[in-house]
């Protein structure tokens, strides 16, 4: 396998990260800092805080990548730095979440009413998942957003595969019973 195909996993790429190869921490970087920072976003909300705190993941991985076993999985423990160092600035700063309107984008009253449409069902969903118990929430954003499988999550959250299947299926019929009471509602 080639250092191109990014297998984090793998053994070879985290002892040449360990010995300070910066072409293979600069791969790491180009790969996962833009999932990272998206990540990241849907926590934090903002973009500028996502990206001061996406730098701050790399910069505390690259200082405690000395500490991950060589058989451990590189991804999930990138992740899990990402969702502490998230955690900590969402409990030392307020929260405040701004919603843009760019009337540029309304062309014709059909296209308009799509896009509000979609719009509203998107911020629904948003706020639907951000009143999930945290648990079912961060399985959600792993699962959903982040493509992370059972197992990676696991990892993250400190806990079984199997817990976070049920997890992610109690957050599904939450969000689905909250999305058809939306529908319902006047």
């Amino acid at each position: 396998m080639k250092r191109g195909d990014l297998a984090i996993c793998d053994t070879g790429l985290i002892q040449a990260i360990k010995r300070g190869d910066f072409d293979a921490w600069a791969e790491v970087i180009n790969h996962y800092q833009r999932p990272i920072y998206y990540f990241v976003m849907r926590i934090v909300r903002d973009h500028d805080q996502a990206a001061e705190l996406t730098q701050a993941v790399f910069i505390q991985a690259h200082k405690r990548v000395g500490q991950i076993r060589d058989d451990a999985q590189f991804k999930p423990w990138l992740y899990k730095i990402a969702l502490n160092l998230s955690r900590n600035h969402l409990r030392t700063n307020k929260r405040y979440i701004w919603v843009d309107v760019d009337e540029a984008n309304l062309v014709d009253e059909a296209s308009a009413l799509d896009t509000i449409i979609n719009e509203e069902t998107s911020m629904q969903l948003r706020q639907a998942v951000d009143k999930l118990p945290k648990k079912q929430r961060l399985t959600v954003i792993f699962r959903v957003y982040q493509g992370l499988s059972y197992k990676e999550i696991a990892g993250i959250l400190g806990s079984q595969a199997e817990t976070v299947k049920v997890n992610y299926y109690h957050a599904l019929n939450k969000l689905k019973g909250a999305m058809l009471k939306k529908e319902v509602s006047p």
